[in-house]
């Protein structure tokens, strides 16, 4: 088995069938130039050793990322998450309550009223944060394809890239010194 071109198979298959024949001899030529003369199996080794993995490799060849949310969007992503998950959550466990609250209660005790109540508000909260989380990770998703630029260093909260100007809205927190 050759291992040069099982390296290039595990490259290009990974790639899109418009581009797969050109990096294949761009890769090919590319191993070639750094073996020596008379190369044998351990420098062929090295060689692929170097290159490192075939599916890194065609990453960098790709187009299109290889994640869902890139490092530039997943500070934003998390933080938005954070603010939302919990709003979303007591908005709709207010929501259950009030539904219940006001609906005509049948000739039951109280007790299994709130009981029925608090579970329903649990399974409603629930199916709101995977909702939530569902539809934020498809849009960061598609902001992330949409987005032309292919700068990846992370944005701040103002969508902006990062500058010192940023720190002047982070709150402060000093530590506290014991005496």
């Amino acid at each position: 088995m050759n291992l040069i071109e099982v390296y290039i198979q595990e490259v290009t298959h990974r790639l899109p069938d418009k581009t797969r024949n050109d990096i294949a001899l761009e890769l090919e030529s590319t191993i070639y130039d750094m073996l020596p003369e008379d190369y044998s199996e351990e420098d062929i080794h090295r060689v692929l050793e170097t290159l490192g993995n075939p599916a890194i490799l065609a990453s960098k060849y790709n187009e299109k990322p290889m994640h869902l949310i890139g490092p530039k969007y997943y500070d934003v992503f998390v933080t938005l998450l954070k603010l939302v998950m919990p709003i979303a959550a007591i908005v709709s466990f207010i929501a259950i309550v009030a539904v219940k609250f006001f609906s005509p209660v049948e000739d039951s005790a109280v007790l299994a009223t709130v009981l029925d109540m608090m579970l329903e508000g649990i399974g409603q909260v629930i199916s709101v944060l995977i909702q939530t989380f569902f539809w934020f990770t498809i849009v960061f998703a598609i902001i992330e394809r949409v987005d032309g630029i292919k700068d990846s260093s992370p944005l701040s909260m103002r969508w902006k890239p990062w500058s010192p100007d940023d720190l002047k809205h982070v709150i402060y927190v000093p530590k506290y010194k014991a005496i």
